[in-house]
């Protein structure tokens, strides 16, 4: 279970913004791209026999990071932020219905969402083999 975020919705698939410098770094990029990044393991997981491997949008949740990192953000959509409990509803919804893979999904409200919301982030920077490769290149 990957537990990725709607701040994914903001960049394409790209290699640039996984491993940044100090002096150029772009902490919401890396996040965006990292959490996009999810999705390639996921489907890279789930191509091996007997496994059900899932990238999941929890929704917009008042968690300590939301609060430490966006205050703005929470106060303004105060209203529609989910509880963690509510965030955590689909992950635990995957793990014991375990659902048909559907490759480049992410998953939201019980149900395999497009990763994409903006044109823009459709067209890949990055070939998936190239992401899956920067990952192995990292755990080695």
């Amino acid at each position: 279970m990957n537990m990725a975020s709607g701040g994914l919705y903001t960049l394409p698939q790209n290699l640039y913004f996984l491993e940044q410098s100090k002096d150029h770094f772009n902490g919401a990029a890396g996040y965006a791209s990292h959490k996009r990044a999810m999705i390639t393991l996921s489907d890279q997981w789930s191509q091996i026999n007997g496994i059900r491997a899932y990238s999941m949008h929890p929704g917009w949740v008042d968690t300590d990071g939301v609060q430490k990192s966006l205050p703005l953000f929470r106060k303004f959509l105060a209203a529609i932020l989910r509880s963690p409990e509510q965030g955590a509803d689909t992950a635990l919804w995957l793990i014991a219905h375990r659902p048909a893979i559907v490759a480049g999904a992410l998953w939201f409200d019980h149900k395999a969402r497009p990763a994409h919301v903006f044109k823009l982030t459709k067209k890949p920077y990055a070939r998936a083999a190239d992401i899956l490769a920067k990952l192995a290149q990292d755990a080695a």
